[in-house]
């Protein structure tokens, strides 16, 4: 699994209901999963809550440097500035780069998401 997201129409406690089947269901394959690492992205308003109330141990922030580019009133992952084919930079890293060098686009910081991690054995 890659993304947990819940509809906002869904019922109270659906999202825990999710989270107990998907960790148990996940138990059963004896020696092919031993932990599941989960983000809670401060930056969407998300601190965590669900991977606290089931147990998962908090590991500190990520480590990487979150990044986006902000031009044309459009949001850009900062990969996107940096994004190449066959060795050259794309359209779209160019276009970016070169906003930013003219100061019509910029690159703002983000903070670290949360990591959560829960050990299945």
């Amino acid at each position: 699994m890659r993304r947990f997201c819940l509809h906002g129409d869904c019922e109270k406690n659906t999202a825990s209901f999710f989270l107990g089947k998907t960790l148990g269901w996940l138990r059963k394959f004896e020696h092919k999963y031993n932990q599941v690492v989960s983000f809670a992205d401060p930056n969407q308003g998300h601190q965590g809550t669900i991977y606290k109330a089931a147990n998962f141990f908090y590991d500190g922030l990520e480590k990487n440097n979150p990044r986006l580019v902000i031009y044309n009133g459009e949001t850009y992952h900062i990969r996107q500035y940096y994004q190449k084919r066959n060795g050259q930079y794309d359209n779209v890293a160019v276009e970016l780069q070169t906003a930013v060098a003219r100061g019509e686009a910029q690159i703002i910081q983000q903070e670290r998401k949360h990591r959560f991690i829960y050990k299945l054995r």
